[in-house]
């Protein structure tokens, strides 16, 4: 990633460029999609959703990877926030945006890496990744730049994707709507990852628990 080696005018071409391939991604008809991945159509995001953070979360019940009271907790603050997801827009979806998976080369977008990371989705499920990278800017970068990670090159991110795609960010509680995203990411990691304390604290947070 050269994202730590650009200015924030760079930062921001790179932002519009990024949104702009997202419109053509996200406009593309998706029928051939469904039939080749046989994919029942139509969906409910909210039900998918929902569905992912439960099965997540009694697996890593079933193997006592979370405290009884957080897991309550969690089922708590699904519960409260699931109303939010009923509004959808469904497209094709590419959701790992991350800059370790854009090519740039002259300060323009070459290429666009794990294409394989593409569904069906509500469109505002791109920016589950857009706000990971501003909270925890270290996780999407290649190791022997961790240590150049700054949140500050990160900061007006959102600010920029939601100035040139907006309609990611046309929905009622988007903010909870990205907590259950978050919620659902980082509950599936922690299967993939049952010893990792950073993303025990990553769930804490999400759903406003305090770890002891």
């Amino acid at each position: 990633s050269k994202w730590h080696l650009l200015k924030n005018k760079e930062r921001k071409e790179i932002v519009k460029q990024t949104c702009k391939y997202l419109k053509i991604i996200n406009n593309s008809n998706y029928k051939n999609f469904i039939k080749r991945f046989k994919i029942n159509c139509p969906i409910n995001w909210q039900n998918k959703i929902l569905t992912r953070i439960k099965k997540h979360l009694d697996k890593a019940e079933k193997r006592k990877l979370l405290k009884k009271d957080l897991i309550e907790n969690i089922k708590e603050f699904v519960e409260l926030n699931k109303k939010s997801l009923r509004k959808q827009k469904m497209a094709l979806v590419y959701w790992d945006i991350h800059f370790d998976n854009i090519l740039i080369n002259n300060k323009k977008i070459v290429g666009i890496l794990d294409f394989e990371r593409t569904e069906l989705a509500s469109i505002d499920f791109t920016l589950d990744i857009v706000k990971r990278m501003v909270d925890y800017p270290k996780k999407y970068m290649a190791e022997k730049f961790e240590k150049l990670a700054r949140k500050k090159d990160y900061e007006k991110l959102l600010n920029w994707f939601e100035e040139f795609y907006p309609d990611l960010f046309k929905f009622k509680d988007l903010d909870s709507r990205l907590a259950l995203y978050s919620l659902e990411h980082d509950l599936d990691t922690l299967l993939w990852y049952p010893k990792s304390k950073d993303v025990r604290k990553m769930i804490a947070k999400t759903v406003g628990f305090k770890l002891k």
